[in-house]
């Protein structure tokens, strides 16, 4: 091999490195900027998370609320017709007795 061959093929074989170390520095420049990215959607999740976790206790605590008062109000309907039966019961033997 003649020397000018030599200092050619080393020329290009430098280009070469060079030009690996330059796709390197971007491929590293472009893995930073979707680590940043991705940071950032983790952290709009997890905000999203916290949110939902937030939007459901308040519902539970309303669907529980209402649970309560349902019953309450189912309780009391079932007394008053506990006490209108027994009204009834009695005007129907006083009638009987008539």
């Amino acid at each position: 091999m003649s020397s000018p061959e030599v200092e050619r093929r080393l020329r290009q074989q430098g280009a070469d490195v060079d030009a690996l170390y330059e796709i390197s520095a971007r491929i590293e420049g472009k893995v930073d900027a979707l680590d940043g990215r991705v940071s950032s959607v983790d952290a709009k999740i997890d905000q999203l998370a916290e949110s939902t976790n937030a939007q459901f206790e308040a519902q539970s605590a309303r669907f529980d609320t209402l649970e309560q008062r349902t019953g309450a109000r189912f309780d009391a309907l079932e007394r008053s017709n506990e006490q209108t039966q027994t009204l009834l019961t009695q005007i129907l033997e006083r009638l009987n007795r008539a």
